[in-house]
């Protein structure tokens, strides 16, 4: 078998770094998360249990693989693309008004409140099992940022839509408090630097007869923490579970919803990034 190999942009470096067995998730401290490589309190490893934290209705969580996904594509009002449907090597960071949204998509209107333009509307795609987008009202500001970056295996992508209180000196119609509208990620394991949430991998222990290889085979769950409030146990979803919590860190105070879409590494050198995940806001609920 070949070393397992990651062909990353240098400006990726420090959002990403994959080991030999071993997954990293955003090692930069207090903006993204860390791997987790004990067993955490509220998940026996091998055999399941109870998840807890931030309010959540927790779930059981048991080894098994599942192979949901995530897609993101993004097309900008001048005609470029982001995403791994679009430039799979290339970021993005945009200001805007939705002016539309639904299970599916989001339109973003550029033209900033006191600007005197025409609308400059770019059309965000993002499909999962399970995941809509219209909790995102309409007239709202928002930050919107979107990475994506190819590797040997796939193509890592991942975007996050915070809630502007104000833009451009004007304050937002909808809401004007710190809100996490959507966090997701497919094949890339960091969250943003300035994520409300930071992710974290819970290895479960699930194969520990077989022989090992470049690689180990194991499942996980993934746990989600505020990044502002590292005391918070946070909350843990098993593959193919989905949860509704609370959490509270800094600025941000919010029901949440996340899907576990995948969380295993197969083992192989070669071997694709199976994890993927995605949070959404739940309006009206906190």
């Amino acid at each position: 078998m070949l070393p397992r190999a990651l062909l990353i942009p240098a400006s990726l470096l420090p959002i990403l770094a994959v080991a030999c067995g071993n997954v990293v998730v955003d090692p930069s401290a207090g903006a993204g998360g860390s791997s987790s490589t004990a067993t955490t309190s509220g998940v026996t490893t091998g055999t399941g249990s109870t998840t807890t934290g931030s309010g959540g209705t927790g779930g059981t969580i048991a080894c098994g693989e599942t192979h949901d996904s995530l897609s993101i594509f993004l097309g900008t009002y001048d005609g470029k693309s982001f995403g791994c449907m679009g430039d799979p090597n290339g970021s993005l960071e945009m200001e805007a008004t939705v002016v539309d949204a639904g299970a599916d998509f989001i339109a973003l209107d550029s033209c900033p409140p006191n600007a005197d333009c025409l609308p400059a509307i770019s059309k965000l795609v993002v499909s999962a099992p399970g995941l809509d987008l219209g909790s995102i009202n309409k007239g709202a500001f928002v930050n919107v940022r979107v990475d994506a970056f190819l590797y040997m295996g796939g193509c890592g992508q991942r975007i996050q839509i915070l809630n502007l209180p104000q833009w451009a000196g004007a304050p937002n119609p909808v809401d004007q408090g710190e809100r996490l509208w959507l966090l997701a990620t497919d094949g890339s394991f960091g969250t943003f630097e300035d994520s409300p949430l930071v992710a974290e991998t819970v290895p479960l222990g699930c194969y520990p007869e077989e022989p090992q290889g470049c690689g180990d085979h194991e499942d996980y769950a993934w746990r989600f923490r505020p990044a502002q409030n590292p005391d918070d146990p946070g909350a843990i979803i098993g593959m193919g579970q989905t949860m509704s919590w609370f959490f509270k860190g800094g600025a941000f105070a919010q029901q949440v919803i996340g899907r576990n879409l995948r969380s295993f590494d197969v083992g192989y050198c070669d071997g694709p990034s199976e994890f993927a995940y995605w949070i959404s806001n739940t309006y009206g609920l906190d």
